[in-house]
């Protein structure tokens, strides 16, 4: 919300997410490194969207909202937050994770 002063879309997004997390719709995911939160993404679980023909519902969660401070990008520090998110949640209760940056899903 800094970095997009205003941007009004950024405290509709910021509220969404936590009302999401409150919910408990969704998961949020943060890299942190030091005290400052490099990278992060969410997680929306049992999301109401088809995605290319793909019925999501039960036991699904969909990856979104993927961010990294510029200055921290291509160094592999994202890949370990995905890793991470795709180990819990299909360890603990997910059948299908759906990728939202490149429309691909995962079956455990």
């Amino acid at each position: 919300i800094r970095q997009h002063p205003g941007n009004e879309n950024w405290m509709i997004w910021k509220d969404e997410a936590i009302d999401g997390f409150r919910s408990g719709r969704s998961i949020p995911y943060y890299g942190i490194l030091g005290e400052t939160v490099i990278c992060e993404a969410t997680a929306v679980l049992n999301p109401d969207l088809p995605q290319d023909g793909f019925k999501a519902g039960e036991n699904t969660a969909e990856l979104c909202a993927f961010r990294t401070i510029k200055a921290y990008r291509g160094m592999g520090y994202f890949s370990k937050l995905m890793v991470f998110m795709q180990n819990i949640l299909m360890n603990e209760i997910f059948l299908f994770l759906i990728n939202n940056a490149s429309s691909n899903f995962s079956i455990c």
